[in-house]
């Protein structure tokens, strides 16, 4: 589009800002977590999280088997604390529309357990891409959740504003 005037024409930028927010991906596993920093479709910045210090596993049975379980998931719990203090640093940094949470549903739910509440407000949904998942699957794999999300705000606007014409409220439909 061409415009000759002596104000600026924004819409279309107001437009692609809207359809390419500035998010986070968060990556997420027992012993991995993989952050992404997004805008306008494109990766900004990854931080690579791991802990090394994972307990292996043992043939030991009884209560040596039991205090192993504990101690692995005194490790994930400390891993996702540690990944979501960065989330949360980049998300104090930088002017976040939403994170989409990729990994297993326990790890997930587990991630999101240590998620300050308005960070988890933020989440636009999950994906199950695996850990080692390329920087350009992440972001188109990003931009759908992120396009289904935007979808979804608008259906859900628009029904409210049928119901609002529905009750003789503050809405209008049609010509009349």
């Amino acid at each position: 589009q061409l415009s000759i005037g002596g104000r600026p024409h924004i819409r279309q930028l107001a437009e692609l800002r809207q359809a390419y927010p500035r998010v986070v991906v968060v990556l997420v596993d027992g012993k991995n977590a993989r952050l992404f920093k997004l805008q306008f479709g494109t990766i900004l910045e990854e931080i690579d999280l791991e802990d090394p210090d994972m307990p292996r596993k043992h043939d030991q049975g009884g209560w040596s088997q039991a205090n192993l379980q504990r101690h692995v998931q005194d490790h994930i719990d400390r891993h996702h604390k540690e990944a979501a203090d960065v989330l949360t640093k980049f998300a104090d940094e930088a002017k976040l529309h939403g994170v989409v949470l990729s990994g297993q549903e326990r790890n997930i739910a587990n991630f999101r357990g240590f998620l300050p509440k308005r960070l988890d407000e933020k989440i636009l949904g999950t994906l199950h891409l695996d850990i080692r998942s390329s920087a350009d699957e992440v972001a188109s794999a990003a931009q759908r959740v992120i396009a289904d999300r935007r979808a979804a705000d608008l259906a859900g606007r628009l029904a409210t504003l049928e119901d609002f014409t529905k009750k003789n409220g503050r809405g209008a439909l049609g010509l009349a």
